[in-house]
């Protein structure tokens, strides 16, 4: 697991294979992505409010030749690069969307969308060590 502060590389191409990691360093090879991993990945991305995740793109200097896990990896990169983008207004609108319910059962801020998702992410980088 890397140290809070050092930037992590969630999607890399490393010897012409689109490669994913969910702690920073253990790598996978892309086609193996699972849900599990792709949730964990978003939450690590909410999370993030530092823009400490990189995702390496394709290009010249990087390519993947095999074709499926080309597609895969450009269509995941695309993703998480919005969701990326796009991190600050998902947090606003979803806290927009649940202000009635945390009112009602007197949830406070912290509670928000934050603690669910820093949560699993770490239940999961602790099963990931583990193995």
């Amino acid at each position: 697991m890397k140290i809070e502060g050092i930037y992590m590389k969630i999607l890399r191409i490393k010897n012409n294979k689109g490669e994913y990691s969910v702690n920073g360093d253990d790598y996978k090879n892309i086609s193996e992505i699972s849900k599990e991993d792709i949730l964990l990945i978003l939450s690590l991305i909410i999370d993030d409010s530092d823009s400490k995740l990189e995702f390496e793109q394709i290009d010249d200097t990087n390519s993947i030749p095999n074709d499926a896990e080309k597609i895969i990896y450009e269509k995941i990169y695309k993703k998480l690069l919005g969701v990326k983008k796009e991190r600050q207004n998902i947090i606003e609108q979803v806290n927009k969307e649940i202000e009635p319910i945390l009112t009602k059962y007197n949830i406070t801020l912290d509670e928000k969308i934050h603690k669910p998702f820093h949560e699993a992410r770490k239940e999961k980088t602790a099963q990931t060590i583990e193995n």
